[in-house]
């Protein structure tokens, strides 16, 4: 009797990532099939960056065509809006400061997408992710890719047992992005010389600024506070997050950086460059990956938070309903409400959860 072969949806961008897991996923013995998704129509479809050009749209379809793989589009664009881009908006309108790609991976690409594939009968849903999956102990967990520059966990933190059960990312091992185009020209892939794709799919050039007045059309002004003075006025909170000191258009006889941002008044908090950094952060939303813990448990981590940062040590406080605090043993500079901060124990995703504030 022939052994039916496990059939694996993979998410192709339109990138040599997606396009070199989607052929290692072949080479591995599964039955591949191509999705693309569709998620908003916010950039113009010719612009080369944007994740759901038409350019990204007809890469993704000659890869499959290279591959030898069926090919389908899938439009999510209502559950983007919902998930990602209406919480993005309204984040910003609060002073805090979004991390789309965060809820993008949770709502939608292992979320809705999956329930997609699960649809068109595929056991397992694959990505481009640098990262890897894999079991222990009946839990499954999530490793740090063997590349530490291209390590895509800090994104993945919110992922449930049931969705990592499905989730399958080949280029976790591959040793580094190097190797992933040296693979995709040996195969002579259209996309093999295809660069990186921008921070944020839905905003064009990565400028938020024009992107938010092209929804809401235009800012609320406020006040710049310096030790409780009024300094000067500022445009909007949305052009400003913290830490920030250029593009400030103010002038003063010392460099000033953004401490806090308060909704209510419209306040733009700034202080010296000493203000910027911090110990403590209070958090919610806590999600851990492969371990429960009750309200008071404590465990000893590494964390960060930003992408790009160095994980350090630091005590993760398990509080009620979803809170944590975090101790940090060394000051981090620009902790930021609406920011993840993700822990790690050795090269395993222990989880994370959302900066609600900074503490004394």
């Amino acid at each position: 009797m022939t052994k039916t072969k496990t059939r694996v949806a993979i998410g192709l961008s339109g990138g040599v990532d997606s396009s070199v897991a989607a052929y290692l996923l072949k080479q591995q013995g599964f039955e591949v099939i191509g999705l693309h998704l569709k998620l908003h129509e916010g950039i113009d479809p010719l612009h080369a960056r944007a994740c759901c050009s038409l350019d990204s749209s007809l890469d993704a379809r000659l890869v499959a065509h290279q591959l030898d793989i069926p090919f389908y589009v899938i439009n999510l664009k209502e559950d983007f809006k919902r998930y990602v881009i209406d919480p993005f908006i309204q984040d910003y309108q609060s002073g805090r400061t979004p991390n789309p790609c965060v809820k993008c991976n949770k709502f939608i690409k292992f979320g809705a997408f999956l329930d997609k594939a699960k649809q068109l009968g595929c056991d397992k849903l694959a990505t481009g992710h640098y990262a890897t999956i894999y079991e222990h102990d009946g839990r499954f967990r999530i490793r740090r890719a063997k590349d530490s520059a291209k390590d895509q966990t800090y994104m993945l933190y919110g992922l449930s047992q049931e969705q990592l059960s499905h989730i399958i990312m080949p280029l976790g091992d591959v040793q580094n992005k190097a190797t992933v185009r040296r693979i995709a020209q040996e195969l002579d892939l259209s996309v093999a010389g295809a660069k990186d794709s921008q921070d944020i799919c839905f905003v064009p050039d990565d400028d938020h600024i024009a992107f938010l007045k092209d929804e809401l059309g235009s800012f609320e002004a406020g006040d710049f506070v310096l030790d409780g003075e009024i300094i000067g006025q500022h445009p909007g909170l949305e052009h400003f997050t913290i830490g920030q000191r250029k593009g400030l258009g103010i002038s003063y006889q010392e460099p000033l950086y953004v401490t806090k941002l308060e909704p209510l008044g419209r306040k733009v908090h700034l202080g010296r460059a000493e203000a910027v950094w911090g110990r403590r952060l209070a958090g919610s939303k806590l999600n851990l990956i492969y371990e429960d813990l009750s309200p008071g448990d404590e465990r000893d981590i590494t964390a960060k938070i930003r992408y790009a940062q160095s994980a350090v040590p630091a005590r993760l406080t398990v509080g009620p309903e979803g809170t944590f605090t975090v101790d940090f043993k060394e000051a981090v500079r620009a902790i930021s409400p609406g920011q993840s901060v993700v822990f790690y124990r050795r090269d395993d995703l222990f989880g994370g959860g959302i900066i609600d504030q900074k503490l004394e």
